[in-house]
């Protein structure tokens, strides 16, 4: 994950990838350095809770099911007309190649609590496209930091789509530089 991560924040041409990463996925919402305040203050939030993850997935009512997933972009998904958390074997296999088994499973789990847990009475003050984006920034920042993870979760969903060959090295830098 090392020598992909430098790799991007070269040719990306950043000091921190990761803060890069977050900027862009924040890249609808018009006060973005307001936007991380806001998100990091409810990110500590849930750190501070100590959710365990499984319970808080039993006391909705949900499931956790590892499946393959109809669409090969979508590693794990919250759904909450079936009750079902959904994660993709694949994905968690990959997560394992690089993670340690558990590390790899509370990855999965911790994003897709965060949008279990979502509340629209977090980020109220923003329009719906900018809390959509943000709550998403929530679910990612949250897993990397309950995991103690170096890099931001899209590192590895880079690196699982580019093995996977989901698209290529040009198509990844095209995105990720905006052009």
């Amino acid at each position: 994950m090392n020598a992909l991560y430098l790799w991007l924040q070269e040719e990306v041409k950043c000091s921190d990838l990761n803060d890069f990463l977050y900027e862009k996925n924040l890249s609808n919402v018009k006060n973005k350095e307001q936007a991380m305040e806001d998100i990091n203050a409810l990110v500590e939030h849930l750190l501070e809770s100590k959710f365990n993850h499984e319970e808080v997935i039993n006391q909705k009512g949900f499931r956790i099911k590892v499946q393959s997933l109809m669409n090969p972009h979508t590693h794990a998904m919250f759904n909450p007309n079936t009750k079902e958390i959904l994660i993709s074997p694949n994905w968690l296999q990959y997560l394992e190649s690089k993670l340690d088994e558990n590390t790899a499973y509370e990855f999965c789990l911790s994003h897709e609590v965060c949008h279990l847990l979502e509340n629209d009475a977090w980020f109220v003050s923003y329009r719906r496209r900018e809390r959509r984006a943000m709550l998403e920034v929530v679910a990612l920042m949250y897993s990397q930091r309950i995991t103690n993870l170096n890099y931001h979760p899209s590192i590895f969903e880079f690196g699982y789509g580019l093995k996977h060959k989901l698209y290529t090295e040009e198509d990844l830098l095209i995105y990720l530089k905006g052009a």
